[in-house]
């Protein structure tokens, strides 16, 4: 099974290189600045509904810097223990 996860250091070096405040990035996508804190310090607060929200807010702030989404995930495999 994959686990994809947001890589929270790629996106804030990602705004940082563009030389945006977190309040730029907030009207430059539509997200707010609770949603950009939280995608930037890897928290799971109450700023996204679902993990699919999560993931169409990365996929904002990649299109407002001009990169591929694909940079700021992590994926993982993991398996499930089965009964042995």
């Amino acid at each position: 099974m994959l686990n994809t996860t947001v890589n929270f250091k790629r996106l804030t070096d990602a705004r940082y290189e563009h030389g945006l405040s977190i309040s730029e990035l907030s009207m430059i996508t539509g997200l707010t600045e609770n949603q950009i804190n939280e995608l930037e310090n890897g928290k799971e607060g109450n700023s996204f509904v679902e993990y699919e929200h999560r993931i169409d807010c990365v996929k904002r702030v990649a299109e407002a810097l001009g990169v591929n989404y694909a940079q700021f995930l992590s994926s993982s495999e993991f398996f499930l223990p089965g009964p042995e």
